[in-house]
């Protein structure tokens, strides 16, 4: 499942999983709101937080993560994943020269570094 996490700053968009998340989810809760940031002409700030009850993707939800990936590869500024998931933290920092804009890694007792991180404008 993906939820939209609510009360960001109005320049980041953030979504928290859980459980097993599938393409429906990708369909249902993540296509649109990237759709409509997109319409902007600010680079997107994104938040994915990963809950401790997260288990996996499907191939479906898989496959539309790389999709939304390279249809808006331009489009992303920067990228904080908080998460408590040690395999997956790895594999993110192995790949993350591929992503584009910054990406940063926290873990999830530190949601609030990650929202300060993903919302200032410089470094």
């Amino acid at each position: 499942m993906i939820t939209q996490i609510e009360n960001l700053p109005k320049n980041v968009i953030g979504f928290t999983y859980k459980g097993k998340v599938t393409g429906q989810d990708y369909e249902k809760v993540i296509f649109p709101v990237i759709k409509k940031a997109t319409k902007g002409k600010q680079k997107i700030r994104l938040i994915f937080r990963f809950g401790k009850s997260f288990s996996k993707l499907n191939l479906k939800a898989m496959m539309d993560d790389t999709f939304i990936g390279l249809k808006y590869f331009g489009d992303w500024e920067r990228i904080a994943i908080v998460s408590d998931h040690t395999m997956m933290n790895h594999a993110i920092k192995a790949f993350s020269f591929l992503m584009p804009g910054r990406l940063k890694i926290f873990p999830l007792n530190e949601l609030d570094k990650a929202i300060e991180w993903v919302s200032k404008d410089k470094e």
